[in-house]
């Protein structure tokens, strides 16, 4: 009985070491990945903020926050206005789960994952006389990701509706990837002329990458008031290069991906203007982008528990070995 007990007693300590120093291959997405990543942060404009609200008239939008030649918007609000402030249109809706606060992005080099967070500013839609509903991320939201600064070429995808699709708060959930899609820019033949700065050129915009649900490498995840992706870009064959540029986007509409971009869809008399109460949003609204770039170390920066753990496990492993 007593050597058995001593066995016993050995098969548990090694089993108890063995699990702590071994990751769980339950799942390479990260929950947690804005803790134990290093993650670059990327600031909009907000037309939420108090500042570009009057009680009773409507919401402006922050002069240069829109800019329709490098297919920059800033427009979470209703296509219509009933009055102006300062020259400007105050517009009578806002729409709070369209209005981008900012953008966060990660890279995971080891699993060959990328993180971003499109991070709104609610999700409610409000009027100008005070009513406020809730409405949740049923919009459309997606990033765009090129190797240049123009997205010449480069990859689309996005979640549909997330709210409604019922998407949780996990990567690991069931409908994680129920409305997720991506589109690319690649072949010849699809290419997007030469890039956002040149506009009106009426070319075609993204082919069909994945269909509509059809990859668990696109996943989606609602965390408070954010939308969140992983993606699986090693496993879904795209070159991290195509990860130093991108563009977050929440958008009312579902814009035809072959007709991106839209300062190439439209001109600007047809796209309209937030700022000029005689020629406002025409063909253009109820949408928000941001812009970020990042130069990847493509090194994971785990965190300082993480570490612990390791340092922990080693630790244990050094002393069984004597």
């Amino acid at each position: 009985m007593r050597v058995s007990l001593i066995h016993g007693s050995f098969f548990i300590a090694v089993s108890t070491v063995v699990l702590l120093a071994t990751p769980s291959i339950a799942s390479i997405y990260n929950n947690n990945w804005k803790s134990e990543l290093a993650v670059s942060d990327f600031a909009d404009s907000v037309t939420g903020s108090p500042a570009r609200f009057t009680a009773g008239v409507g919401w402006t939008i922050e002069p240069g926050a829109d800019d329709f030649y490098h297919e920059v918007y800033e427009r979470p609000t209703s296509q219509g206005f009933q009055s102006t402030i300062s020259g400007a249109p105050a517009f009578d809706n806002y729409h709070e789960a369209l209005d981008i606060v900012s953008g966060q992005f990660a890279i995971d080099s080891l699993n060959g994952l990328a993180y971003f967070s499109i991070n709104m500013n609610g999700q409610d839609e409000l009027t100008a006389d005070g009513s406020v509903d809730f409405v949740g991320f049923k919009h459309f939201y997606r990033i765009r990701i090129s190797d240049n600064a123009d997205f010449f070429g480069g990859y689309m995808f996005g979640v549909k509706d997330p709210y409604g699709n019922s998407v949780g708060n996990s990567f690991n959930g069931s409908n994680t990837y129920k409305s997720t899609q991506m589109w690319s820019d690649l072949s010849p033949s699809w290419v997007t002329g030469t890039g956002i700065t040149t506009t009106g050129e009426g070319t075609l915009g993204y082919d069909e990458f994945t269909s509509e649900g059809d990859s668990n490498k696109i996943r989606s995840r609602i965390v408070g008031d954010s939308v969140e992706f992983a993606l699986n870009y090693r496993g879904l064959g795209i070159d991290p290069a195509s990860l130093s540029h991108f563009i977050f986007e929440a958008n009312q509409g579902l814009t035809d991906p072959q007709n991106y971009f839209w300062n190439d869809k439209y001109n600007f008399d047809q796209a309209g203007s937030p700022y000029d109460p005689s020629e406002p949003p025409q063909n253009i609204y109820e949408l928000d982008t941001l812009m970020g770039g990042y130069a990847p170390s493509m090194v994971p920066e785990p965190s300082s528990a993480m570490l612990w753990t390791l340092l922990f496990c080693l630790g244990g492993l050094r002393r069984r070995s004597h």
